[in-house]
């Protein structure tokens, strides 16, 4: 059995192994509430559960089934239209206000020989909340006893063919309390514009330019207030990054500090990277009040077009995020 001391209550399942590294998890959207080294935290964490579970933010969700914005909450799926309820003025982000972030989801807990899986379920009626086919997601969060590793799994299928883009949406600080702090590389030469007025994808890729260039590491805040992305609509970072090379041999993201070193490999074809543009009044654990407390890290599939799941088949999507004490 494994080495790891699980506990749970109504709200939470934490899971910690000899090393100290605590990852916390939560049934509300499949979510990771926290990861810790020891006594520092790697995620931008609100102190309060209540703060967490205002969805608006989507702090360590499932987001799905489609983690992108709809311009009037509209999506087409083989030329029928369907329409989702806008949750952020005009437009329906991450699938509004009945997608997985605010989901409650079953799980089970398998104690393994060298690790520990919790695996959360949701099984979603047909057009219950907007999207056709009787579906089925898995998430499944897996913690080693002797490593400062997290696998993460996710699996989908629907009754009908449907519409689906998932990610996880974990904000990572590794226990520094700005992104002044952090250094980033992307291992991606190309990305997806948004429109500069609704943020939409414009279902293209540009190459990158001196200031969404990170294949080669550098500070996440050198050109994060460039007029080029920073306006009255964006106000830093919101861009969908292509992956030169799907390869989970490789990191795809590489985020560290003086301390600690973030390696993201996942099978994914994009990371979506969000600088945590706006300041939402919200206590955190060892985070400096304002903008800019941390990186949102959310592989996912390229915006450059709507994915449709074919009936009764299924997608599996797997990424792991590996911590380095320096």
């Amino acid at each position: 059995m494994s080495q790891n001391k699980i506990t749970k209550d109504d709200r939470f399942i934490i899971i910690q192994n000899p090393l100290g590294f605590k990852v916390t998890l939560c049934p509300l959207g499949a979510s990771i509430y926290s990861i810790f080294i020891g006594e520092d935290v790697m995620t931008l964490t609100p102190k309060k559960y209540e703060d967490f579970a205002n969805k608006k933010f989507y702090y360590g969700s499932t987001i799905g089934p489609m983690c992108a914005r709809a311009l009037d909450g509209k999506y087409v799926i083989n030329g029928k239209e369907y329409f989702l309820k806008p949750n952020n003025g005009n437009i329906c982000l991450h699938s509004g206000d009945d997608g997985f972030s605010n989901q409650i989801f079953k799980y089970e807990i398998n104690d393994l020989q060298e690790s520990t899986e919790v695996i959360f379920t949701l099984l979603v009626p047909d057009m219950s909340i907007g999207f056709p086919g009787d579906c089925k997601l898995l998430v499944k969060y897996i913690i080693s006893d002797n490593s400062y590793d997290l696998n993460h799994i996710v699996s989908y299928s629907s009754s009908k063919d449907t519409s689906v883009s998932l990610t996880n949406h974990t904000f990572f600080s590794l226990s520094s309390k700005h992104n002044k702090d952090l250094d980033l590389f992307i291992n991606s030469s190309n990305h997806v514009p948004l429109n500069g007025e609704t943020l939409l994808p414009e279902e293209k890729m540009v190459p990158v330019d001196d200031v969404t260039n990170f294949k080669k590491p550098k500070p996440v805040f050198k050109d994060l207030q460039d007029p080029s992305i920073f306006n009255d609509k964006r106000y830093g970072y919101d861009h969908n990054f292509v992956l030169d090379s799907v390869n989970f041999d490789i990191p795809s993201v590489v985020l560290s500090n003086n301390k600690y070193k973030l390696e993201i490999f996942t099978d994914y074809s994009s990371i979506h990277i969000y600088s945590c543009n706006y300041n939402d009044n919200i206590e955190f654990i060892n985070s400096d009040p304002g903008q800019y407390r941390g990186l949102a890290i959310e592989p996912q599939v390229a915006l450059t077009k709507v994915r449709v799941l074919k009936a009764n088949q299924s997608l599996t999507h797997k990424s792991l995020y590996k911590f380095t004490k320096k």
